[in-house]
Formats: structure tokens, C-alpha cells, sequence
């Protein structure tokens, strides 16, 4: 097998304009192409580990990305990723990139999610009002191998076992059970028209009918119910308030944010003065984005009001 490297994996990354305007081959033709990856790429060369000779560090990785990041955050940003090894995967994503990208790879491309891990899956309203069982994060979407997805799920339920106190034969099975699930599912989809793989779904009230033991069953029970008590209207109740039985107005910030941080510059010019504000605030609960843009609108006219008083008067 020819030894791979990250640049050959960069290669073999398509466009998205491609790889949404191309038509998808015909379902036998695909099954051939399948078997044939596997000729070249076995099902035992996935367990292969990335050469730790060449292995970049873990931390360079990591360090690498502080200059896109918002330098007050990045204490808090390793401060979690070092509560366990679970919370580490979840923001280690670049680094298990790193690693895949030295292992073999079926080149089957597809839009991966990008950061597949376990956390990123919950339950979310449809546009018919339907709770939904899926995906939730796709800030990392990129065309790529979709082994790359597979494997980042399979190794967050292992290390999400573990991390619950469960041994490491359970682990196993926890991961053989989700890939198995993979392939069983892409199996059905395989036959499936386009259109219909597109609108298939899995519902809450459908996966509860699936789930016969009872302790998990009432974990999603009481999942399920929290997720539909989090709508735009709970929002509203919680971000605004009725003054004088008329005017609703957000709430003050002491009441609605966890955390707030803001950096301020004031540069005197030829006509008067210019501020440069960046704030950064951290909402104590789920904010919808219909309801976002409002709140920040508001604290930033707030925190801008405040400083044009504190400036009169020191005038």
C-alpha cells in the first residue's frame, strides 16, 4: 500500500461546488467502486495508528490555532478541554484530523460534519414542529473521506464509556454497536432515490418505540421533554420583562448573561474621537437566533449609554 501523507489528503478534498453538482452514479456502479477501495484499502488498515516518529505534537496543534481565536478565551477554552479525556477529544478535533490524514483512507468523499463526535448529536425541532433526533453542529462541514466521520464517532463513544466508568470491553462494544449501526443504515439508504434519502429522518417519538430498556428510555423521556419546553416563547419569558404593562425590554444583563468580557480603544482624531468596542458575552442559557441579535443590540446600547453619561460628566 503506497504511504499516505497529509498533503495527498489535502489533494483528494473536492470543492463543494463539485461535489454538490455532480450526479450521483447509478447504485451498481457505486457498489463496484466500493468493493474496489476495499481491494486497496482492507478493512484491517483502519486500525492502523498514525507513526508516532512523524506524529506532529498535540499541542502544537492546538497552539497553532490561538491567532483565529479570541485571545481572552483560549485559558478558558483549555481549561475545559482538561476536565477529561472526553472534554480533550471534543476540542481536540484538529488534532485527530492530524492523525487521520497519516492513516489510510477510502477516498469515498462526501460533506462530512467535520466534528462527529458523540456530543455533537441532540434533539431539535424540524420545520413541521417535529422533534428531531440528529446532527446539531456543522460549523466544521468540509468534503472529505467519510471514513474521517465514522471514526471520530466511533472513538467519542469509547472515550465517552470510559469516561462514564465503564470498561473497556464495553467501550468496545459501545463502538462496535454505533458502526454497525452505520453500515446497516447506509445499507437501506443505498437504495433509497435522492430525494428520499434527503428527507429521511429519525423523530424522538420513533426512537423512544426502539428503546426497550427503561432507564435509557427515561433519560430521553426527560431529554426529549426539556428540548420541547426550549422554544422562542420559553426565550422570551426569560430574556424580556413588561414595564409599566406595556413596553417589553431585555432583561438586564446581571440577570440573562453568565459571563461578559469587552475591550475598549479610544483614539483621539482630527474631528473628534473614535471607539473601538469588542465585547464578548457568554448567555446564561439558550438564546434563539430570532431573539440573538435583539439581546446583544440592546446590551451593547446599554453599556454605550452608560459610557456617554460617565464622559458628560467628566466633560
Amino acid at each position: 500500500m503506497p504511504e499516505q501523507t497529509p498533503d495527498d489528503a489535502t489533494a483528494q478534498i473536492i470543492d463543494a461546488h463539485t461535489f454538490f453538482t455532480t450526479k450521483r452514479s447509478a447504485r451498481a456502479s457505486r457498489l463496484a467502486d466500493g468493493l474496489a477501495r476495499r481491494a486497496q484499502v482492507p478493512l484491517a488498515s483502519h486500525a492502523i495508528s498514525p507513526p508516532m516518529a512523524d506524529r506532529p505534537d498535540s499541542l502544537a496543534i492546538l497552539r497553532s490555532q490561538e491567532s483565529s481565536r479570541e485571545p481572552a478565551l483560549i485559558p478558558l477554552r483549555y481549561a475545559r478541554m482538561a476536565e477529561s479525556p472526553f472534554a480533550f477529544l471534543r476540542g481536540a478535533a484538529a488534532v485527530m484530523a492530524s492523525d487521520l490524514s497519516w492513516v489510510p483512507r477510502s477516498d469515498l468523499n462526501v460533506q462530512l460534519c467535520g466534528d462527529a463526535h458523540l456530543a455533537n448529536f441532540g434533539m431539535f425541532a424540524s420545520t413541521e414542529r417535529v422533534l428531531m433526533f440528529d446532527m446539531n453542529d456543522f460549523d466544521e462541514t468540509l468534503p472529505g473521506s467519510f471514513d474521517w466521520d465514522v471514526k471520530r464517532l466511533a472513538v467519542s463513544m469509547a472515550v465517552a464509556a470510559q469516561s462514564n466508568g465503564l470498561k473497556d470491553k464495553d467501550a468496545r462494544k459501545a463502538a462496535r454497536a454505533c458502526v454497525a449501526s452505520y453500515r446497516v443504515t447506509m445499507a437501506k439508504l443505498s437504495d433509497m432515490r435522492t430525494l428520499d434519502v434527503w428527507n429521511a429522518r429519525l423523530d424522538v417519538d420513533t426512537l423512544l418505540a426502539r428503546l426497550t430498556k427503561s432507564s435509557l428510555r427515561k433519560a430521553t423521556v426527560k431529554a426529549s421533554d426539556k428540548s420541547r419546553r426550549s422554544t422562542t416563547d420559553s426565550a422570551l419569558l426569560k430574556l424580556t420583562e413588561v414595564i409599566d404593562g406595556k413596553r417589553i425590554v431585555s432583561k438586564s444583563l446581571a440577570g440573562s448573561a453568565r459571563r461578559m468580557q469587552s475591550l475598549m480603544q479610544v483614539q483621539a482624531l482630527d474631528h473628534g474621537s473614535q471607539i473601538d468596542y469588542r465585547i464578548e458575552i457568554e448567555p446564561a442559557s439558550w438564546i434563539p437566533s430570532s431573539l440573538g441579535i435583539n439581546f446583544l443590540q440592546h446590551e451593547l446600547a446599554e453599556q454605550f449609554n452608560a459610557l456617554g453619561r460617565e464622559m458628560l460628566r467628566r466633560k
